[in-house]
């Protein structure tokens, strides 16, 4: 049986905080705990030398109700330690909840002028209602710098990390035959120039039937020239044949030195979408440049409230529902504890983010007031003390009413003692693909004594 929770489906069930406010919104009789994690995908799985790196780019279910992944093999998102001989993301399909894996097929990543398609990220791959597999293709390239101190964007003691440049080529892509064979279709940003959906684009298929994908990118030579990004979501009102209608979700404003990125964009049982993005605040003192906001859209994305800041801090937000219509959002978890100072508007204010939720890792809350609150918090994946390991593009699926599964990047705590020859300055070293199953558990679980108590 497909597991598919629709916003109708959600309204009907009267789950808490369902379609309530958020003053009527209460804790149900259980909580949600990690009840086992793994490995899943190793890159000897997939026939990939031992320093390549393989990221999870799309979960969703097939029509008998096995699940679909999106394995992609590529050095575009600036981690992987070499490129790959060839780009291209393997289609993967399991039968037992995620536990294994087989080939289903393979998307091979295509090039133009001037962008290679080792380069080339697949994202956001979903199975629409029509049962095609709709997805997010693109190469995206950039030029990092630092503000030095005769910048006029330099904060002294901040973080001054800058885009010098930023292009991309972007493409739609579907499959008829859940996977086995794929096509290219045109996506037109505009009036964004450029896009960066690492971390992004869990496509998702509005009560319309309009596909709905989210991005970070830059719209004027004004906010490259200032180094940050916005975010914008872009569409498809033809079953995934082509893309456009593009808006903005929020806009750089440069001089701010607030860099929006990484982001993920859900619809609500009440009509609104909430998107929760990461936030880059350059102007911290010390540098913490790690925040996720929430925004609201009352309009199907064209216009979006101002992004307010949670108290949770990391990047790389998964956005997703639990099989009782609860929202739980994961994120890269930041890895120490420490005050940060940032202008107001009624002069310096600083910040203590305590030890809770400072670990490496991934982090996540649960909420049943549409993202208005988070009512626990807990850790979904800790690495081994020590670890380099890089974690995060988490997306979250639900597979029956009891449990749910989330799968993730994450590395390994030895690699550069596997491989002294690479430059130990990388990224975290290769990454592959692990998962996390959630279960829903009494409130005297033992393991419920782990979770943190609600945060705004």
């Amino acid at each position: 049986m497909r597991m598919a929770l629709t916003i109708g489906s959600l309204l009907s069930l009267g789950l808490p905080g369902i379609g309530r406010t958020f003053a009527e919104a209460v804790l149900p009789g259980y909580r949600w705990v990690v009840e086992e994690q793994q490995i899943i995908c190793r890159q000897a799985d997939l026939g990939l030398a031992a320093d390549e790196s393989v990221y999870p780019e799309g979960l969703t279910v097939a029509p008998n109700g096995d699940l679909l992944m999106a394995a992609c093999v590529n050095s575009g998102l600036g981690m992987a330690i070499r490129a790959p001989a060839a780009g291209k993301t393997i289609i993967l399909r399991s039968s037992d909840r995620g536990k294994t894996w087989r080939k289903q097929g393979v998307l091979e990543h295509r090039g133009t002028a001037g962008y290679d398609p080792r380069d080339g990220a697949l994202e956001g791959m979903v199975m629409t209602d029509t049962g095609r597999l709709v997805a997010i293709y693109y190469i995206h390239q950039q030029g990092i710098a630092f503000n030095g101190p005769e910048s006029p964007y330099h904060v002294p003691g901040g973080n001054n990390i800058r885009f010098t440049a930023k292009s991309s080529r972007q493409w739609g892509a579907y499959s008829d035959d859940e996977g086995a064979t794929w096509h290219y279709v045109p996506m037109d940003i505009r009036p964004f120039q450029s896009m960066y959906a690492h971390a992004c684009s869990q496509i998702f298929e509005a009560a319309d039937g309009t596909l709905v994908a989210s991005f970070a990118g830059h719209r004027t030579q004004a906010e490259l020239d200032s180094g940050i990004s916005g975010n914008g979501i872009v569409r498809s009102h033809d079953g995934g044949r082509s893309w456009g209608d593009a808006t903005p979700i929020v806009h750089a404003q440069p001089g701010s030195g607030l860099w929006y990125n990484e982001n993920q964009v859900l619809p609500l049982p009440d009509g609104r979408w909430l998107c929760m993005m990461r936030l880059n605040d350059n102007n911290c003192v010390p540098v913490f440049p790690l925040t996720i906001c929430r925004s609201y859209s009352h309009d199907q994305g064209r216009t979006w409230t101002y992004p307010v800041r949670t108290q949770f801090h990391g990047g790389e937000p998964g956005l997703g529902f639990l099989p009782d219509g609860a929202i739980m959002c994961v994120q890269t978890a930041a890895p120490k504890a420490v005050t940060v100072t940032t202008p107001s508007t009624v002069g310096m204010s600083s910040r203590v983010f305590d030890d809770k939720t400072a670990f490496r890792g991934l982090l996540y809350e649960v909420s049943y007031d549409h993202g208005l609150t988070w009512a626990y918090f807990g850790k979904l994946y800790m690495a081994e003390p020590g670890s380099p390991e890089h974690i995060g593009s988490p997306i979250i699926r639900p597979l029956d009413a009891d449990t749910a599964i989330a799968v993730y990047h994450r590395g390994d705590k030895d690699w550069s003692t596997k491989f002294p020859d690479l430059d130990p300055g990388r990224y975290g070293g290769p990454q592959f693909i692990g998962a996390s199953w959630l279960r829903k558990v009494p409130p005297d679980d033992p393991r419920v004594a782990e979770l943190n108590a609600r945060r705004p």
